[in-house]
């Protein structure tokens, strides 16, 4: 899948990961979490997904999905406040 360019669940785990390193890390640090998402995901990866998948993938991957991040950041207030360290409620499913 990842070959046909179908890369949803790698991206959405990329997401996830930024997401926590920014809470993580914080501000300014931002090579320091760079290097940290994609050591991270890299360990999530199945065996035989680092045979198809480079770091070098991941990080062109984490470029965009970075990018998209900052946009749902900026509008999103719940999620702002999580990456600030405000435990959110949740409410339902």
């Amino acid at each position: 899948l990842y070959m046909r360019g179908e890369t949803a669940v790698l991206e959405n785990l990329l997401f996830a990961l930024v997401v926590e390193a920014e809470r993580q890390f914080g501000e300014g640090t931002g090579e320091l979490k760079k290097a940290t998402v994609i050591a991270w995901a890299y360990e999530k990866l199945p065996r035989v997904a680092k045979l198809i998948i480079s770091k070098r993938s991941i990080e062109r991957l984490l470029e965009t999905v970075l990018a998209y991040a900052k946009e749902k950041w900026t509008a999103n207030p719940a999620l702002h406040k999580y990456i600030n360290g405000v435990e959110l409620e949740i409410t339902e499913f």
